[in-house]
Order: structure tokens, then C-alpha cells, then sequence
């Protein structure tokens, strides 16, 4: 097996993160935190597949349950060691209900979409379409397919290891060096 590559670290984007769950909670009300996590996952590797981008910035780690955005995980804990301001517009825009042992999430319906460009809103729309009729082992099982998620998995040296999204690219057969790269260029310069 050949060298692992460096793993992407890519800049959370607050407001699209925020709206991008508030949008899958007004889509589908009482959506769980490992729902909102799988669709976050889908939605961001298709849209980085397609236009060379992610939807939110974050960082993707594997957990047991397949992978997890670290950040927006984060947020969504109820004692979440995340920033105040953070946590201030997470609580503004989704209350939290506890039922059993889920979290479920409802959004409050402030309808500001307005960080999430068109094509973000598509690609939630589909991965939520994608994720939504799956039971939970189901989706579990599919996300345990990912590339990024068996290679995160096998070279772990800690705890829910960070994944690599280059991955994508190898697992879908493209370029893998090239398309990271205009990964990284989108990044660093911003694309709409």
C-alpha cells in the first residue's frame, strides 16, 4: 500500500456550516445529529466532486459510525467546547429536543439561507433525498464503504482519525493530484 498523503485542512465556513444544518433541519424536522452528519458528509463530497469545492470547510473525521464532520459535530453537543459566538448563532437559528437516547434537531425557521450559494442547496437536497430513507445501520454500512473513511480507519494511531478527502477523487477515479490541488486553489482563493 503506498504512503499516506497529508491530510486537507480546510477552513471552516461558519455561516454556510450554521445554515447548511438549520437547511437540512427545515427540510426534515426532527432530523437526528448522525443524520445531519451523513448528509453533511454526502453533501459536501459530491459538491467538492462536482465544482471542486465543499459546502462547509469542515473537517472530516472517522468515528465508529462512519464519517463525522468535526466541527458541526461539535456544535450540535449539548456541553459542545465550541466558541460562544458559534454556539450563540447555532442556538438562534435550531432548538434541541431529547428523545430517548437522539438529539433531534428543529430548525427555527428564520429562512436566511443567504451563505449557501444555489448549487450548496442542491447538493443538501440530494444527499438529505439520499440519507433520509436509509435506516440507521443502512447508512452506517454505506458510509463504511468510503475510501476516505477504510483508509482513515486502517492507518489510525488515535482516536477518530481525520480523513483524508483527496479520497474522494481516487475512490471516483479521477486525478487524484490534480483535482487536490484545485481543491487546495478553491481554498486558499475562494470560489463563489
Amino acid at each position: 500500500m503506498s504512503t499516506r498523503q497529508r491530510v486537507f485542512r480546510l477552513r471552516l465556513d461558519r455561516d454556510k456550516a450554521v445554515q447548511a444544518v438549520d437547511y437540512i433541519a427545515q427540510q426534515w424536522p426532527g432530523v437526528t445529529q448522525y443524520y445531519i452528519c451523513k448528509v453533511l458528509y454526502f453533501a459536501d463530497k459530491w459538491h467538492c466532486l462536482d465544482w471542486g469545492r465543499t459546502i462547509t470547510g469542515d473537517r472530516y473525521v472517522a468515528m465508529d459510525h462512519g464519517p463525522v464532520p468535526s466541527r458541526v459535530y461539535e456544535m450540535l453537543k449539548p456541553a459542545s467546547g465550541e466558541e460562544d459566538d458559534l454556539l450563540d448563532a447555532v442556538s438562534s437559528r435550531l432548538r434541541f429536543e431529547v428523545s430517548g437516547n437522539k438529539i433531534q434537531v428543529f430548525s427555527r425557521q428564520l429562512n436566511d439561507f443567504s451563505a449557501l450559494a444555489q448549487s450548496d442547496k442542491e447538493y443538501l437536497d440530494k444527499a438529505i433525498s439520499f440519507c433520509r430513507p436509509l435506516r440507521f445501520g443502512e447508512l452506517r454500512e454505506i458510509a463504511h464503504q468510503e475510501l476516505s473513511w477504510i483508509r482513515a480507519t486502517e492507518h489510525a494511531t488515535s482516536n477518530n482519525p481525520p480523513m483524508d478527502l483527496a479520497d474522494w477523487f481516487e475512490q471516483e477515479e479521477m486525478d487524484r493530484d490534480m483535482a487536490a490541488q484545485e481543491l487546495l486553489e478553491n481554498v486558499r482563493y475562494g470560489v463563489a
